[in-house]
């Protein structure tokens, strides 16, 4: 169901955005597949809320840099109506061009007609995808910096990934220097205990440029003692 174009550009996808993009793409051709008919259409109209739920995105700037790649990639168009977002995929077409010169039929547009093989190669490629490493692991992943191009990334290096756009998003990129200090900071946040990955979701959030350990409560507690020595 895919030649050699299509092929490559799944690779490129995956440079951009990693593997969380890919299957971005394909839930997206899902659920513009599932709007199909036996016309020409090939578009899907949801307010921004409703792409977000489709597309696993907590904030709608991710959804708007995913498609902001299809579209410098030539795959989609996109249209703004007050709340409501529209996404046409003309690729949807040749798929069912394709399906009825093979099949010697006209599919129902359903999502598993799109691209039967989707479940299963995301199930593989999410499967290869390692959990965020612990001890002295974790410690070799920040403290490298690399990752290997092979090896699937790990949910540290995709979570980076995202704040480092968050900050560029923000005129605010790290330089060489500061995101290494940023490594340097996670590393003895996570040393104490702190879930660093939902430190970073927050701090994207909010609009941080770095992340802060959750509140403690010394004031409380020297509330506390205050109150048991005027007992």
């Amino acid at each position: 169901m895919t030649d050699a174009s299509d092929d490559e550009f799944i690779a490129m996808l995956e440079s951009e955005l990693g593997l969380e993009g890919v299957a971005r793409w394909w839930k997206m051709l899902e659920a513009i597949a599932a709007q199909m008919d036996k016309t020409d259409r090939c578009s899907a109209r949801y307010p921004m809320r409703k792409w977000m739920e489709i597309l696993s995105c907590k904030q709608q700037k991710i959804v708007e840099s995913f498609l902001k790649v299809l579209q410098n990639f030539g795959k989609v168009n996109v249209k703004h109506s007050e709340n409501i977002l529209e996404i046409t995929c003309t690729k949807l077409l040749e798929f069912r061009d394709e399906y009825s010169r093979k099949s010697g039929q006209t599919p129902d547009m359903c999502p598993d007609k799109v691209a039967p093989d989707t479940e299963e190669r995301l199930k593989k490629k999410e499967s290869k995808i390692p959990p965020t490493p612990k001890g002295d692991d974790f410690l070799s992943v920040i403290e490298s910096g690399e990752n290997n191009s092979v090896t699937p990334k790990t949910d540290f290096e995709i979570k980076l990934e995202e704040f480092r756009e968050h900050r560029r998003e923000k005129k605010k990129p790290f330089t060489a220097q500061g995101e290494r200090n940023f490594k340097k900071k996670l590393n003895h946040l996570h040393q104490q205990g702190h879930d660093i990955l939902a430190m970073m979701e927050e701090a994207m959030e909010r609009g941080w440029l770095t992340v802060f350990p959750p509140k403690e409560e010394p004031q409380k507690q020297g509330w506390d003692a205050i109150q048991q020595r005027n007992l």
